[in-house]
This record gives structure tokens, C-alpha cells and sequence, in this order.
């Protein structure tokens, strides 16, 4: 099946940072890339909100997500002469030793930024193998769906009872394999309330889960 290029989608961006990088400091250089790269995705064509923040579990970790009108959009953006430079300046905060991730969501409910914008945001990413069939991708994606709605209708304390999800158009390397990439974001109240909830799902190549607190410029 074709990739649709005209329906929305969240461009998700993972940037782990050298140590002692701190980009919430503008009067460093790393921080004032940090500070153009938020200014630029708020006025580029096509982008409709960005949003950043760093990881609870390690604030060297940060994750960068803007909602575009459609892929083609972002493809166009890229297609600018200015789009090379813009890269090699946020590629120059990248830790070496780890491998940043950049991949297109279509995230249903869009836009996603009511969980986005909770107190806090939890990121669930589960991965699959890049030719596992798409009845067990389906299977999953309803799985993890009787998961939210069982949030929603026990009215667990603490989540906000906003969420989105969907399925990333591209592959990405997960533990040296292509693997085809389910994202989730949960509004939770605080880490304390969302602890006492885990998604779990034995079928999958690697089940990433981390928290956020987002600001959006």
C-alpha cells in the first residue's frame, strides 16, 4: 500500500545529546541551536505546532515533535536550501556513541497535542519486525486500544484520559533489525500516578516506554 502524502502527520524526533550538553542554556551554542530549530519549526509552511522537551528518566534525551499539514509538506520543507545546514547544526549536538531516530506518525486523535501537553506525556513505542503481517499488526493495535479504554472506563487516578496513537510510515533500526514502529502518547497527572499502570506485550521486537514534560513555543 501507498504511503498517503496528504494526510496529517506528526514528525517525530529523537536527538540524544553529548554529555553535558545543556540546551535549555541559549547562551551556549548547543542551546542556541536548540533555540533555532524551536523558532524555525514554528513559522515553517506547513507545520501547524511544535514541541519539545526532555525525558524524565534522562534529561540528555530529547524529543522534538511537530505536526505537519501532510508528509508532502515536510518533504518540501526539507527540499529547501537551508534544510542542510539547519541538519548538520542539530546533528552537532548528537552523542556519537547513541543513534538519534527521526520517523513520521499518524497519530489518531490529530492533533495530538492534548496528551502532548499533559502534566506529563508517556511515550509508549512498540516494535516490530519490519515484514511481520499485518493481522497480528491489526491484532495489536486493537490490543492496545481495549488498554485505553480500560484507563478511560476505570477511571484510573492520574491519567488525564487523553491519548493518541498510530503507526510510523517509515521502518526504523531497532537492535540491527528494520522494524515497522507503533507510537503511543498518554496524558498522565504525574509519574507517581502513571507507575502504577504498564503496558506489556510479550509479541513485539522491543517495547520502549519513557515520560515527558512538554512545552510547546
Amino acid at each position: 500500500m501507498e504511503t498517503n502524502l496528504l494526510v496529517n502527520v506528526t514528525e517525530f524526533a529523537f536527538i540524544p545529546l553529548r554529555a553535558g550538553v545543556d540546551v535549555r542554556d541559549e547562551k551556549c551554542s548547543e542551546g542556541a541551536v536548540m533555540a533555532e530549530m524551536l523558532r524555525k519549526g514554528s513559522v515553517a509552511p506547513g507545520v501547524q505546532k511544535n514541541y519539545w522537551g526532555t525525558q524524565v528518566e534522562s534529561a540528555q534525551n530529547v524529543h522534538l515533535l511537530l505536526d505537519w499539514d501532510s508528509l508532502e509538506a515536510h518533504q518540501n520543507y526539507m527540499a529547501r536550501p537551508d534544510y542542510g545546514p539547519f541538519v548538520a547544526a542539530a546533528q552537532s549536538m548528537v552523542d556519537p556513541a547513541k543513534t538519534s531516530r527521526l520517523m513520521h506518525v499518524t497519530f489518531r486523535p490529530f492533533p495530538p497535542s492534548a496528551a502532548i501537553l499533559a502534566p506529563l506525556c508517556q511515550i509508549i513505542q512498540v516494535h516490530f519486525k519490519a515484514d511481520q503481517d499485518s493481522e497480528t499488526l491489526q491484532d495489536f493495535t486493537n490490543t492496545f486500544q481495549e488498554y485505553v479504554i480500560a484507563l478511560e472506563m476505570g477511571k484510573v487516578q492520574g491519567f488525564t484520559g487523553k491519548s493518541t496513537c498510530g503507526w510510523a510510515l517509515e521502518t526504523v533500526e531497532v537492535r540491527g533489525q528494520n522494524a515497522k514502529s507503533f507510537v503511543a502518547l498518554l496524558g498522565w497527572e504525574s509519574l507517581s500516578a502513571c507507575a502504577r499502570e504498564k503496558f506489556e506485550y510479550g509479541g513485539a521486537l522491543e517495547v520502549e516506554t519513557v515520560h515527558v514534560k512538554f512545552a510547546s513555543p
